[in-house]
């Protein structure tokens, strides 16, 4: 019942109601279920929903396509924008109909918690934020010396048995979730925190779509040392801030080596990558400023921004209070 009243997005304007909202790999088939009871209560005015895409998008075509069909007959005042991770997704989007940008979700990191922390030292060489999932490929890192790990585990969703050989694999990495021997879960403050105690970040998996620990890592001002990848997560990396490697536990060490050797400048690989993102940012604002126009509403995203931004930009939000809102909006005069 609880996925019936609630998803992952954010209410970006109530009139005209524009929702960013998240379409991923593992709940895709349950979208229209997750998000019945607000199309219900929409139904018969215009809704824009952004479609950020969490996962590879070539797996994701053949699932949008099929619910803007099913929505083209029972909710037809719906609109898809897709938010495409990969410029090379965009023109097959377009090809199959419907309507994509260029727009990275790792535009939506957001850099005011994700910082350079001046003074701290570096205790570990590298650090990896990853589930323990084998699509992550936790034992190229095998050999990295002082390397930590950030983890998530989903008890009734991972393979416990996985989870475990991981841990004894990479018995000597420093875990920042562990604290006196209990997982805790940090919050972005702490994540950022860990990550300013590590030299270099680590993006070991092969296809997994855009990863936000590796927009993470540079606005903290960690250079990156990745395997060759799909999905979208290289989109704000440039020659001297990220390294790619082949995919064996010796070359990602070695790969760790020369990024240190190069000794970036923390808030010079935030700023560049800052500004990287900006350009994605901006696009956002022009769709959403285009969506305004066409109903009459001449205002500037931008001004709204500061307020309305946080990390992500996604979290869980109450159907119900979305509902709320978007009545109030329009019963406005």
């Amino acid at each position: 019942m609880l996925r019936r009243t609630q998803g992952p997005y954010t209410l970006v304007s109530a009139a005209p109601p524009i929702l960013y909202v998240q379409m991923a790999e593992g709940t895709l088939a349950d979208f229209l279920e997750d998000f019945q009871m607000l199309f219900q209560a929409l139904r018969g005015q215009p809704v824009h929903l952004l479609c950020c895409h969490g996962g590879i998008e070539e797996n994701l075509l053949q699932g949008s396509l099929e619910i803007a069909a099913r929505c083209a007959e029972a909710f037809p005042d719906l609109h898809f924008h897709h938010l495409c991770n990969e410029e090379k997704s965009v023109e097959e989007w377009r090809r199959q109909g419907l309507q994509a940008i260029h727009c990275n979700h790792n535009a939506f990191v957001d850099e005011r918690v994700f910082r350079p922390l001046d003074g701290q030292p570096k205790r570990y060489r590298a650090v990896y934020d990853a589930r323990l999932v084998p699509l992550k490929r936790h034992e190229l890192a095998a050999e990295v010396q002082d390397l930590a790990l950030i983890y998530y585990v989903v008890p009734v969703v991972d393979d416990m048995e996985y989870v475990c050989k991981v841990q004894q694999d990479l018995a000597g990495a420093h875990c920042f979730n562990l604290e006196a021997g209990n997982y805790r879960l940090l919050d972005s403050t702490a994540l950022n925190h860990s990550l300013n105690d590590c030299g270099v970040g680590l993006c070991l998996s092969e296809a997994e779509g855009s990863m936000y620990a590796a927009g993470q890592y540079l606005l903290s001002g960690l250079g990156v040392v990745t395997t060759p990848s799909r999905g979208g997560r290289d989109c704000f990396w440039d020659a001297q801030s990220a390294l790619e490697v082949e995919a064996t536990p010796q070359a990602v060490c070695e790969g760790v080596t020369e990024m240190l050797s190069r000794q970036l400048d923390p808030w010079q690989v935030h700023h560049s990558t800052l500004r990287r993102m900006q350009i994605h940012r901006q696009r956002f604002f022009e769709l959403v400023e285009s969506i305004w126009r066409a109903q009459g509403v001449e205002k500037r995203l931008a001004d709204e921004w500061p307020g309305l931004f946080f990390n992500r930009f996604l979290r869980n939000q109450n159907h119900l209070e979305t509902i709320d809102r978007i009545s109030g909006a329009a019963g406005r005069p």
